[in-house]
């Protein structure tokens, strides 16, 4: 009797033990997922990048239109630098859309080819101390000003989760086909959540630009001024390794281009794509 009684005992000490042990695995709250965050790291890597654009003038009720566009190939290796990290950016060939060169000569094109660019990179992907080579022409270092110094966009120091917003204002200032042009940008960004891109997993990032662009120069002989407006709409993305995966981008500007010997204006409008995608 008296080993029933502790036999019975004992099932009820186990089966006690084991309901409390289940109600304390069911009552348990399961562990939060990771926050993911978006930041750079050191990276290298090959791009493929085409640029297309259409400038519309009007003068005495007449309309031209020139096209530019090309086909690019960079070279990226982001390493860690006194700052946060140094970039080392080569171009390893431009081709021009033969129907839209839009006056290049192919002397200027050839002055591209293996272009290297250096440059300072903050934490949160601003470049700076931005150099080139000496012997480099000025076509090279207008596709530089154009294409590599707004390469990365700029994060939070602290890295950017999806679902975060913030904005940025940056000032350049582009010498480009004889004119020495200042561009004032305020960019909204919004990382809006992550995506497979690039068969790796990565934030998308999307981002309006308001900007404001003044301007003189020289060509033909005549001096002239250029002063408009224009809005961009970018979707970047940043790899869950630190890398950047590339971008596409929309833009559309209206300015007036002012012949001040002559005291004409000029209405000018642009329309432009951009894209760039990472190899494997």
């Amino acid at each position: 009797m008296k080993f029933r009684t502790a036999f019975w005992a004992n099932v009820v000490f186990v089966a006690i033990t084991v309901s409390s042990t289940a109600c304390g695995l069911l009552g348990r709250k399961p562990e939060p997922a990771p926050v993911l965050t978006a930041m750079y790291q050191p990276f290298s890597a090959v791009y493929r990048g085409v640029s297309q654009s259409r400038v519309s003038q009007h003068f005495d009720d007449q309309a031209t239109e020139t096209d530019f566009a090309f086909e690019y190939f960079l070279r990226a290796d982001v390493i860690p630098g006194d700052e946060a990290f140094y970039a080392t950016l080569v171009l390893d060939s431009v081709v021009l859309f033969e129907e839209a060169r839009a006056g290049v000569s192919d002397a200027q094109l050839a002055s591209v080819q293996g272009a290297v660019f250096r440059a300072n990179v903050s934490r949160n992907g601003r470049l700076t101390d931005f150099v080139a080579e000496d012997s480099l022409g000025s076509f090279a270092r207008e596709l530089a000003d154009r294409l590599l110094r707004p390469l990365l966009p700029i994060l939070p120091s602290q890295g950017v989760e999806a679902g975060t917003s913030w904005a940025d204002t940056v000032q350049t200032q582009i010498i480009m086909a004889g004119l020495d042009n200042s561009v004032r940008s305020i960019n909204d960004h919004f990382a809006t959540e992550w995506v497979d891109h690039a068969s790796v997993r990565a934030l998308h990032i999307r981002t309006v630009s308001e900007y404001t662009f003044s301007g003189e120069g020289i060509q033909a002989g005549q001096t002239f001024t250029l002063d408009g407006t224009g809005r961009r709409h970018t979707h970047r993305y940043i790899g869950e390794d630190g890398r950047y995966l590339g971008m596409v981008s929309a833009d559309t500007s209206d300015g007036e281009a002012r012949l001040t010997e002559l005291d004409l204006v000029v209405p000018i409008h642009q329309t432009r794509i951009d894209s760039l995608t990472i190899g494997n």
